[in-house]
């Protein structure tokens, strides 16, 4: 068993060389690549209904993604790559198959290395559930982007 502050203190670390490093790597790629677009906005069936049925949107985009993608990726597809291939390779195959599930190329780089956080939270604690909330975080801060840009 992990404590709720030894929790707390390994997302916030988690979350902040998230920050930078997903930055740091899509400035690279957006510089090495050409035609990479760091920026291009994610859509979704549901992205459209952020303004027409808010409750609905952030169901389908903040509530149920995360129990569903952290049931699958962190508590079976990591463990059981982990088990063959060791915790590094299993944290990189299972977050690229999570970047991949996301369809775009800017996605794959920033969900790859949120699955990567997602799976060093899932092996300091034990548990999937600090995972889910820090995804539904991330998935309610792309919510309010969304709420608030207007399209």
């Amino acid at each position: 068993r992990v404590g709720i502050l030894k929790t707390v203190a390994y997302v916030l670390v988690a979350v902040i060389g998230f920050v930078f490093i997903a930055d740091a790597l899509l400035v690279a790629l957006q510089a090495l690549v050409p035609g990479f677009d760091a920026n291009q906005p994610q859509t979704n069936d549901f992205t459209g209904a952020v303004h027409t049925h808010q409750g609905l949107a952030l169901l389908a985009l903040v509530i149920v993604p995360p129990i569903f993608e952290e049931t699958i990726f962190r508590g079976f597809v990591f463990p059981a790559l982990a088990k063959r291939t060791g915790l590094v390779w299993g944290a990189i195959f299972s977050s690229a198959l999570f970047g991949l599930a996301h369809g775009q190329a800017n996605l794959f780089v920033y969900t790859m290395i949120l699955g990567l956080v997602l799976c060093f939270i899932y092996v300091r604690t034990k548990s999937i559930v600090p995972g889910i909330i820090l995804h539904m975080l991330n998935n309610f801060l792309a919510f309010i982007v969304l709420a608030g840009s207007g399209k």
